[in-house]
């Protein structure tokens, strides 16, 4: 239950001073709008006789009023009054029964305390500094998350893993897509179609096997708990989990305009190569961003089940925190590349399929690098 609910409006409502029946629409108009109050109580003294709210003003502007006129040349909106001691629940009570967007606060002197709106019912929860843009990497194991000078989540070797993971999945689809061409070759399959399957085939193998790993769903908790953390939620589970899954900023799109465009530079397409190339250039502008969400959201990500999206939680918590304790707001480029991951990604995956391919020489297990 929402503990506001039982605790007296007067703790809640916001201050106000209220504008006096002899003030002007512009002065009044003006208090509105600084107070982001959706009315204003109006008074004649020291008692309060109504407000003046949205409608009143606009009634005002269709009626050729001037922005001189008295606020009492108005007809007052009559708003619901509760005294300083009554709860949370009881103004919920009014709002729900008379559609009311605020109510005016008093004392039992009858003198103003302040405005009360729905909005003010709700918990207040204290947000500290929060990086303007966030990112990460998916692991095996877990999230990494940095704002490009401090991190948060999986360590160094987690990214590292990732990078190995990454090298034996696509060793595994070029050989599977390898063998099967020469499958195909054998049985006299159109030089075309065996190209396809040894081109396109690795590729669609690579997206398949990641959707079938947990790096899926570390990798959607990843752009589940960026996207929170950029839109000032609080990284509640419940919040987290009914973030999207595709962000605009993914690597995904990168690679997905780079093999877009080399798939459609350097594919026997046309005789005019130029062409070839401006069409190239052309449909990618048009359409990477449409193909990397789409490949986002069919292969790079599936729904984190609980373990995956706390884990990147905990890690979007421990890079705000560091944060808050040290913010840097505009990291250098070289502390941009440092902190991304992406050094450890490489060199995991580069170093893995070093080894891997010297084994394969090593021991002749020439199946193991489809050659």
């Amino acid at each position: 239950m929402n503990p506001l609910l039982g605790r007296p409006i007067g703790s809640l409502c916001q201050p106000v001073v209220p504008v006096g029946s002899e003030s002007s629409l512009q002065l009044a108009a003006e208090r509105m709008r600084d107070l982001g109050l959706p009315a204003l109580p109006v008074s004649e003294g020291s008692r309060v006789i109504g407000a003046l709210d949205e409608g009143d003003l606009t009634q005002a502007l269709s009626a050729g009023f001037e922005e001189t006129a008295s606020v009492s040349s108005l007809p007052l909106t009559k708003l619901p009054m509760l005294f300083a001691n009554a709860t949370g629940a009881e103004a919920l009570r009014i709002f729900e029964e008379q559609r009311v967007p605020c109510v005016v606060v008093v004392d039992q002197q009858m003198n103003l305390v302040g405005m009360l709106t729905p909005s003010r019912l709700f918990p207040h929860v204290p947000r500290g500094l929060r990086p303007p843009l966030v990112g990460g990497m998916a692991t095996p194991v877990g999230v990494y998350l940095t704002n490009g000078a401090q991190s948060g989540g999986a360590a160094w070797p987690a990214l590292a893993l990732t990078g190995l993971f990454l090298a034996v999945i696509h060793i595994i689809a070029m050989n599977v897509s390898w063998w099967a061409g020469m499958a195909m070759s054998q049985a006299k399959a159109p030089v075309s179609l065996v190209e396809g399957v040894m081109g396109l085939g690795a590729v669609l193998l690579f997206l398949a096997a990641i959707r079938l790993t947990p790096l899926a769903g570390y990798h959607a908790a990843e752009h589940m708990v960026v996207h929170a953390i950029e839109r000032g939620e609080d990284l509640h589970p419940d919040i987290v989990k009914r973030m999207p899954r595709v962000h605009p900023r993914c690597g995904t799109n990168l690679a997905a305009g780079a093999s877009l465009f080399f798939g459609i530079a350097f594919a026997n397409w046309f005789n005019d190569q130029e062409l070839q190339i401006l069409v190239a250039i052309l449909v990618t502008m048009f359409f990477w961003r449409s193909l990397g969400s789409f490949i986002q959201y069919w292969f790079t990500t599936r729904p984190p089940n609980r373990r995956q999206l706390d884990a990147g939680i905990r890690a979007g918590k421990d890079l705000l925190t560091k944060y808050e304790n040290n913010p840097v707001v505009a990291p250098s480029p070289w502390q941009r590349f440092a902190s991304s991951g992406l050094p450890f990604i490489l060199l995991g995956y580069l170093g893995s399929a070093f080894v891997i391919r010297l084994i394969a020489q090593v021991l002749n297990l020439k199946w193991l690098v489809g050659v």
